[in-house]
């Protein structure tokens, strides 16, 4: 905050904000840049402190309302993969119970827009439906290959928790059944209120998405990956009489490389919303900012004293 006030300061007079009026609500804070420089200074604070090392306090799950519940489950399952990325004891079994919640929010919420999850008999829905139930694939695809994979760390007890909470909150708003189908048609204020709910899950799933992305990033690069020798296929025993011993006597062997690079790159598949964007109409350029973005970055007194 105490570094972006000039910032933000040029910004209200671009936006034809009086230089008095920004005097008086921005009057300055270099005083107080100058104490957080000396307390930053005096080596009292620990170097490896980050702000993203700061849990947000916890709040009670809602269990009134099914809707709000599952809400606050993925808020909570959001923030957790958050903390992931930098928590010390990174599992992938978590990982694997965040894809399960993934597969579960886009089959229920196409299955609530129509899409029939449950057969591959019917004709394979088109457009944002089409996406959406691919992104529930691609999340499936992942879990399948974060499932032979073990890690050191143990299953985070309250991602388990809220997985098995989610799915039932699902279930019960927005059943898999074929008789749903066209559901998200409807007019009424549950089934409006019920659509925004699994929208929000959708898009909450990418941002959960991107944090798991990093977080296995972390556990490939700083813990040792195992997985079960027998889920190796023969082409990659082939040549390796270590592992092919360890296949036949049914034993953990480290992840090869192959099985690590297909994860990260199943993981960048549900990193973004998997429903496009509208990318607004441009706005207008003002001189004043076609002045600021032309030449050379400039403080607010240098406005301010300007005629």
């Amino acid at each position: 905050m105490l570094a972006t006030e000039d910032t933000l300061a040029l910004r209200a007079g671009q936006a034809h904000v009086t230089w008095p009026e920004v005097r008086r609500w921005l009057p300055g804070l270099a005083h107080l840049r100058r104490h957080a420089q000396t307390l930053a200074a005096a080596g009292d604070l620990h170097a490896t402190a980050r702000l993203d090392d700061l849990a947000l306090i916890g709040t009670p799950i809602r269990t009134d309302d099914v809707v709000v519940e599952l809400a606050d489950r993925l808020t909570r399952l959001r923030q957790t993969t958050w903390q992931l990325v930098g928590r010390p004891d990174r599992s992938v079994a978590t990982l694997e119970d965040i894809a399960t919640a993934g597969v579960a929010v886009h089959a229920h919420a196409a299955a609530f827009h129509g899409a029939n999850v449950t057969t591959t008999t019917t004709p394979a829905p088109e457009g944002d439906l089409r996406r959406l139930v691919e992104r529930g694939h691609a999340w499936q695809e992942l879990r399948r290959h974060l499932h032979p994979l073990a890690s050191p760390a143990q299953r985070d007890d309250v991602v388990r928790e809220d997985l098995i909470a989610i799915t039932r909150a699902l279930r019960a708003i927005a059943p898999l059944a074929p008789t749903t189908t066209q559901r998200a048609g409807k007019l009424d204020s549950d089934t409006r209120r019920v659509g925004a709910a699994l929208n929000g899950a959708v898009a909450l799933m990418a941002d959960v998405g991107d944090h798991s992305a990093q977080a296995f990033g972390r556990i490939t690069r700083t813990s040792t990956l195992y997985l079960p020798a027998r889920s190796l296929t023969g082409d990659q025993i082939t040549d390796r009489p270590d592992l092919a011993k360890a296949h036949l006597a049914d034993k953990l062997t480290l992840a090869p490389q192959p099985h690590l690079d297909a994860v990260a790159h199943l993981f960048q598949a549900v990193r973004a919303h998997p429903l496009p964007t509208p990318t607004p109409p441009p706005a207008p350029v003002s001189a004043i900012e076609t002045a600021f973005t032309s030449r050379e970055p400039i403080t607010r007194h240098q406005v301010q004293d300007r005629p």
